[in-house]
This record gives structure tokens, sequence and C-alpha cells, in this order.
């Protein structure tokens, strides 16, 4: 997975960078000032492109080879200065983008609020100034990177062969703000610069990234291992870079016109008004939208529900069967899946049978003939049935912070006949949200050019009434709800951060859920930026076209996350889809100590959690109470010994089985040969 993010992130970067130039030369040229853009606008974007331009040199000629150990000598041997190149890259121009996405909002803001005297408060010599100073501002900056801070580079990169440099790299990026002001401190106080404080700010950070690194902490909450945040790290860097010079070519005709050698088209913008007398004026879309994007958008929206249709039909099968609860999954987890996907089953069926050939204009006579009901159906489909599954991800967020929260009695809390009374009154929600549909509203269609531009028919609900009901008043329901699952995921992470040790199997559910939750929370981020705009302006964000394939293709990746986590994540849901044996869960288990004798330690709280481990392992019923009540006497005892200053690393693994007694293992570290060829029970007697 990881590598498959890297190659992804040098793809992005490599492919972008050419048209980050064309896109500087066209934006230089005198033509450029023939577009609709307002000059801080456009000179802010264009700034934005000379900083990525930057980065990606750096990220082409430096910093992948280096990563991937191409010239691995010379990289090492000329990392005192490439080193220091690195850090511009990552720090300084990093954040001088951000700045210029902050002058950005800024000026949309006041285009907003204060639109009389927007363009004298953003005249053409303030811009330039305020411009100037942010460049001046990041070369100041890069100051401190000058001669005697050479070995920040090779302590940066001069560790080639590790994996993409996470690391190292990590923390120079943390260490680099309170460097700077250690630096300015020095040159006031005309003292010599030590390398000392360097390795001082290194400390913890260094400290931190190598104990989630120990692939001996096998109980510590990590959510990502060590390679795969370094490619996600580098892909989020890499979409910074990319996302502009696209969003521009994508948006503007002009633009994407000069970028591949036309001339531009200067025509006035046509107004779409209501024929009807006293009826408001309508969202003034762009007239000329870009037909690739929007049928690109449409064809992928239909491959992934067309794809996932038989993963749907196969996973609600096997979740059916008894035997899926042998998998490490609660049942409140398990079924509120189970029931997303049979919400996701019923709209990919309405899809495939009623929307798409609609809207592709295959017979279109019948459709318009049947609208009357069809259109009720295609309501249903877009509207409770979308509104059900944020439901069922509101659940789901809040079964995980339960989990955290009151891991005691949680499974009390989501008992399996609780947990089928809340399904069951979701789907009574739904049936009832439906009933307007049943009576007294009708079905309606329209006419519209489809993404092969043919004349499709949409399948609409007729009336005012019941287009205010389904679509602005289910928005409001629909962005709630996402905003609640939201909400517990920021709680979940708040908490999870401050917890060390995790069951593995909670932290996979977690991260599950969270996936799995991103489809709704896709459909707000398409929809209501573009009510906003339109409420606020008058002017949708996207043209007609645009805004229903983004629309469709959000809800095509709302149908499709679930089923493709579960196959993901969890290897005995993967082994029952594809037919294969379970894998049974083993009759033992593995207790693993790691403690580092460190300053600044809390030993209470870190072996109150280890207990706590220890205990939930007991309540998965994995081994013998007797053999656990062992356990946790060895590791009051372990205890004791680091307190008393005996031990500073010590590993014990620690693996009973059902028949013989417990068979213990130490590392080469604890060397007292009284704890050699006991058992668990005798050695703790003898210490104590």
């Amino acid at each position: 997975m990881d590598s498959l993010l890297t190659i992804l992130t040098d793809i992005i970067i490599v492919f972008t960078l050419p048209l980050h130039c064309r896109y500087l030369y066209v934006m230089l040229k005198k033509e450029a000032q023939l577009f609709s853009l307002e000059f801080a606008f456009r000179a802010t974007l264009t700034n934005i492109v000379v900083a990525n331009i930057l980065y990606s040199v750096v990220f082409i000629l430096i910093r992948e080879p280096a990563s991937y150990g191409f010239f691995f000598d010379f990289y090492k041997s000329q990392s005192w200065w490439l080193g220091k190149i690195v850090i511009m890259q990552y720090v300084p121009i990093a954040m001088v983008t951000l700045i210029f996405h902050v002058f950005i909002a800024l000026n949309r803001l006041s285009a907003v609020v204060y639109p009389m005297g927007h363009a004298m408060l953003w005249s053409e010599s303030r811009v330039r100034n305020v411009i100037f100073g942010i460049w001046i501002l990041t070369v100041l900056e890069c100051i401190p990177l000058r001669s005697n801070i050479g070995c920040i580079g090779q302590s940066a990169k001069s560790h080639i062969p590790d994996r993409y440099n996470g690391n190292r790299r990590a923390a120079g990026d943390i260490y680099y703000i309170p460097l700077r002001i250690h630096w300015i401190s020095t040159q006031y106080a005309k003292e010599p610069f030590s390398l000392d404080n360097i390795y001082v700010c290194l400390c913890s950070v260094s400290v931190y990234w190598r104990f989630t690194d120990s692939p001996r902490l096998s109980s510590a909450f990590v959510v990502y291992t060590y390679e795969l945040f370094n490619a996600l790290f580098k892909l989020a860097f890499a979409y910074n870079n990319a996302v502009a010079p696209w969003v521009m070519l994508l948006y503007y005709r002009n633009i994407r016109r000069l970028i591949i050698g036309k001339a531009i088209e200067i025509s006035p913008r046509n107004k779409l008004t209501c024929p009807l007398n006293n009826c408001a004026e309508l969202p003034d879309r762009h007239p000329l939208p870009s037909p690739l994007m929007d049928t690109a958008l449409t064809i992928i929206a239909d491959i992934v529900i067309l794809v996932t249709l038989p993963l749907h039909c196969r996973y609600l099968f096997v979740m059916m069967k008894k035997r899926s609860n042998i998998s490490s999954l609660e049942y409140s987890f398990r079924a509120t899946l189970a029931n997303i996907v049979v919400a996701n089953l019923l709209y990919s069926i309405v899809f495939i049978l009623v929307q798409e050939p609609a809207a592709y204009g295959l017979f279109s006579d019948f459709f318009r003939s049947l609208s009357w009901w069809m259109g009720r159906v295609a309501i249903m489909q877009a509207v409770p049935l979308t509104l059900a599954t944020g439901i069922f991800h509101v659940i789901i967020a809040a079964n995980r912070m339960s989990a955290l929260v009151y891991p005691i009695g949680h499974q009390k809390l989501w008992s399996q006949r609780r947990v089928n009374r809340i399904l069951f009154v979701v789907w009574i929600l739904t049936i009832l949200e439906c009933i307007p549909l049943i009576y007294p509203f009708e079905g309606n269609h329209t006419d519209f050019i489809s993404p092969i531009r043919t004349v499709g028919v949409a399948l609409t609900a007729s009336g005012n009434l019941a287009n205010i009901i389904y679509q602005t008043f289910a928005m409001a329901v629909g962005g709630v709800t996402e905003l609640i699952a939201v909400s517990f995921y920021a709680f979940i992470g708040i908490r999870m951060s401050r917890l060390k040790t995790l069951p593995k199997s909670t932290t996979t559910a977690t991260v599950s859920a969270v996936l799995v939750s991103t489809g709704g929370f896709m459909i707000v981020v398409v929809v209501l930026p573009d009510i906003l705009a339109t409420r606020l302006t008058g002017k949708a964000i996207w043209s007609d076209e645009m805004f229903y394939g983004l629309f469709k293709f959000a809800n095509a990746y709302n149908n499709a996350i679930a089923p493709w986590v579960m196959l993901f994540y969890y290897r005995n849901i993967r082994n029952l889809i594809l037919t294969k044996k379970l894998v049974e869960p083993k009759r033992n288990f593995t207790i693993t100590i790691w403690v580092v004798a460190l300053r600044n330690i809390d030993v209470n709280e870190m072996f109150n959690r280890l207990r706590h481990s220890v205990r939930l392992t007991a309540d998965k019923k994995l081994s013998k109470a007797d053999t656990l009540r062992s356990a946790i006497q060895y590791i009051e005892h372990l205890k004791k010994m680091l307190e008393n200053g005996k031990i500073e690393i010590s590993e014990f693994h620690f693996t009973p089985s059902s028949s013989a007694s417990p068979s213990p293992s130490f590392p080469s570290s604890l060397t007292s040969p009284k704890y050699s060829n006991h058992s668990l029970d005798s050695r703790f007697m003898k210490a104590k």
C-alpha cells in the first residue's frame, strides 16, 4: 500500500510539472488580462504555482532520487547542503503556499461581505506589495539554514537507506521552528552556535518516532504503519502541489484554451431566467461546461456501482450466515454495516434499472409515460436511502466512541436486542419518509442533455413543496448527521492520541468506521458549497452538467466504500467472500511488554493500561482465568523491578496453552540465572 501511494505521488508531481510551467507562461502573457478573474485572485494563484514549481524541482532532482537510493554516495557526501535545500522545500515553500491560501480566502470573503469597496481594497499595487512581502518573509525564513547549520542537512538526510527517511525528515520538520528562534537569540547574544541545542530539540521527537516505529509494540495504538504514514504524508504534499493548476484548467475555459494553444473567446455571460411571472432568477451557471470532465465522472460512477453490486450481494449473503460470527467484529458494528449494505443494494438496483437508462435516453418515451411513479422511486432512492446511510454512519461513530470512552459497559450498552431495535427504528423512519411520495406527491420528469450528448430524462418530484421537503430539508438533515459523525470521530481521534495501548481490533474497527463514513461526508462537500454559493451570490459554482457529474460520483463512492473497506481490513470476511476457509482464532495469546526507562515515564499509567489489556484478553476467553492471573502478577513484579532500577529494557513473551503450563521466554537483556528455567508461578513466588 505504501509503495503504491509513493508511486502515485511521484506520478502526480512529475506529470503536473509541465502544467505548472505552461500555466505560469500563460499567466505572464498579456492575454491573461482578458480573463474574468480579478488581478488579486489571478496573481495569488500564479505565485502559488511558482512555489509549487520550486517544490517539484527539488522533489524530482534531489528528494526522490535520494529516497530511492540512486547515486547513494553522491547524496551522502553532498548532504551538508542538499539537506538545507530539502528543509527549504519542506518548510518555507510549503508554508508560503498556506499563506497564499489564506490570502485567497480573505479575497473571497471581502468580495462577499464588502462588494462595493472590494476592488479598491484589493488594488493592483496593494496586492503586489503584499505578495512581495510574503516572499521576503519566505527568504528570511531560509536564512537560518546558512553556513553554521550544515549538520541539519546531514542529520535529516544522511541515512538514505532508511525507507523514505521518515524518522529524521519528520524530526527535521518539527524542530526547525525552535531552531530558528534559537538562531535569532544567538545572533543577538554574539555567542557561537552550539549543535547541542539541535540535538536537545531533536530528542523528544526522535523518541516519539522510534516509539511508534517499534515492531515490538504490538498493543500500542498506531493508526498507520511507519511506511504508510510517510507515504500518505507525501501524497498530501503532492495533492497540495498539483491541485491549483488543475482546478484552474477545469473551471476556466479561456485558461484551458490558452494552455492548449488556442485563442480565447470573449462572450457575454448568458443568464437563464424563469419564464413565469414573479419568479426568482435561477442561478447563473457557466454556459460552456467541460464536456469531458462530467462525462468521465458519470462513466466512473456507473462503473463503480456496476462493479460493486455483486460485492454487495455477496457481502450480504456472507453476513446472513451463522459462521460470520467467527470474525472479530462485534455484533453492533457488523449489523450496522450489513444494514448499510442493504441500503446501498437498494440504491444500486434503482440506479441500474431506472435512473441511468433514463438519464442516457434509453427508452425515453417509456420513462416519460411512467414518470408519475418512477419519479417517486427515484426520489426514494436519492433522499430516504441516502439519509438512512447517514444515520447508520452516526450509529457506527457512536459505537466506536463508546468503545473508547466506556469500555467496561460497552458490550452491555450495545447489546444485540438494543442494536436490533435501533436499526428497526431507522428503517421505520425511512419508510415514513417515503409515505408522502406515495400520496399526495407524484413523480415528474424533465429533459436534459445526457453525458453522451443525447436527450436524457431526469426523474423528479412534482411540485415546489416536494422539492423543498426532499431537497432543502433533506440536505439540512443530512448535513447535521454528517456533522455529528465528524464530531464523534474528532473526539475519537483526540481520545486515541492520548492512549498508547489499544487492542488491535478496536483500532481496526475505528479506522474502518472512519473510512466508511467518508462517503456521506463527500456528498455534503459536493452539495453544500453549491447551495451556499447559489444563496449568497446567485451564481452556482459548477455548471449543471458538472454538478450532476460530481453529485453522481459522490453517491457512487458512498455506495461502494463500505464493502470494499471491510474486504480490505478483515481477513475472515475476505476469506468468506472468496469462499475460502476461515482462519480460526488461536487458543493461546501473547503478551508483549516493552519498557524503556526514561526520565519522564509514568510507570503507573503504563502498567495500568497493560493490566487493562490483559483483562480485555480475558474477556475474549482466549485463555484460562488462573493463567491470566499469573500474568498480571508477573506484570506487578516487573513494575517493582523497574521502579527499583534493576532493569532498563524488558521484553517478555507469555504464551500459555490449554493443556501445558505457561512457558515464557526472555530476551538477552534479562540475564539473571534465577529466572531461566522455572514456570511463571514459581518464579513469581521466589521473587516475592
